[in-house]
Protein backbone atom coordinates (compact mmCIF):
# COMPACT_ATOMS: atom_id res chain seq x y z
CA UNK A 1 0.00 0.00 0.00
CA UNK A 2 1.23 3.24 -0.75
CA UNK A 3 0.66 6.40 1.39
CA UNK A 4 1.58 10.02 1.15
CA UNK A 5 1.89 11.49 4.75
CA UNK A 6 0.47 14.53 5.32
CA UNK A 7 1.78 15.34 8.99
CA UNK A 8 4.41 13.22 10.98
CA UNK A 9 3.48 9.58 12.22
CA UNK A 10 4.66 7.32 14.15
CA UNK A 11 3.73 3.76 13.50
CA UNK A 12 4.31 0.69 16.24
CA UNK A 13 3.62 -2.53 14.55
CA UNK A 14 1.30 -4.84 16.18
CA UNK A 15 3.44 -7.92 15.93
CA UNK A 16 6.75 -5.88 17.48
CA UNK A 17 5.94 -3.55 20.29
CA UNK A 18 9.57 -1.73 20.62
CA UNK A 19 9.98 -0.49 17.28
CA UNK A 20 8.58 2.78 16.74
CA UNK A 21 8.84 4.20 13.08
CA UNK A 22 8.48 7.72 12.05
CA UNK A 23 6.92 8.88 8.88
CA UNK A 24 7.42 13.09 7.84
CA UNK A 25 5.13 14.83 6.86
CA UNK A 26 5.47 14.57 2.55
CA UNK A 27 7.14 11.16 2.39
CA UNK A 28 5.62 8.69 0.04
CA UNK A 29 5.88 5.21 1.13
CA UNK A 30 5.45 2.06 0.57
CA UNK A 31 3.60 0.66 3.94
CA UNK A 32 2.38 -2.59 5.37
CA UNK A 33 -1.01 -2.23 5.18
CA UNK A 34 -1.92 -2.08 8.75
CA UNK A 35 0.00 0.84 8.75
CA UNK A 36 -1.53 2.43 6.02
CA UNK A 37 -4.60 1.98 7.54
CA UNK A 38 -3.78 3.25 10.94
CA UNK A 39 -2.17 6.56 9.12
CA UNK A 40 -5.49 6.95 7.27
CA UNK A 41 -7.50 6.53 10.31
CA UNK A 42 -5.05 8.73 12.69
CA UNK A 43 -5.62 11.78 9.50
CA UNK A 44 -2.15 11.76 8.51
CA UNK A 45 -1.92 9.77 4.97
CA UNK A 46 -3.97 9.45 2.30
CA UNK A 47 -3.44 6.35 0.16
CA UNK A 48 -1.97 7.01 -3.67
CA UNK A 49 -3.55 4.82 -6.06
CA UNK A 50 -1.19 3.12 -8.82
CA UNK A 51 -1.09 5.28 -11.97
CA UNK A 52 -4.63 7.11 -10.72
CA UNK A 53 -6.35 4.23 -12.69
CA UNK A 54 -5.13 4.81 -16.26
CA UNK A 55 -4.21 2.02 -18.41
CA UNK A 56 -0.66 1.08 -18.40
CA UNK A 57 0.00 1.29 -21.69
CA UNK A 58 -0.79 4.91 -21.62
CA UNK A 59 1.27 5.67 -18.60
CA UNK A 60 4.84 7.76 -18.88
CA UNK A 61 6.85 4.98 -17.36
CA UNK A 62 9.96 6.45 -17.73
CA UNK A 63 9.51 9.94 -17.10
CA UNK A 64 10.26 10.99 -21.27
CA UNK A 65 7.04 12.66 -22.07
CA UNK A 66 5.84 9.67 -23.80
CA UNK A 67 3.32 6.78 -22.97
CA UNK A 68 4.90 3.77 -22.15
CA UNK A 69 8.58 2.08 -22.14
CA UNK A 70 11.54 2.99 -21.07
CA UNK A 71 14.52 5.05 -22.56
CA UNK A 72 17.42 2.80 -24.60
CA UNK A 73 20.06 1.89 -22.84
CA UNK A 74 23.14 4.01 -23.94
CA UNK A 75 25.76 2.16 -25.91
CA UNK A 76 29.51 2.29 -24.68
CA UNK A 77 32.16 1.40 -27.28
CA UNK A 78 34.92 -0.75 -25.73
Amino acid sequence: MRIKFTRDYDYTPSGERRVTIAFKAGMTETVKRECGEAAIAAGAGVEIKPFNGAPLEKVDHDGDGRPGGSRPKVKVDQ
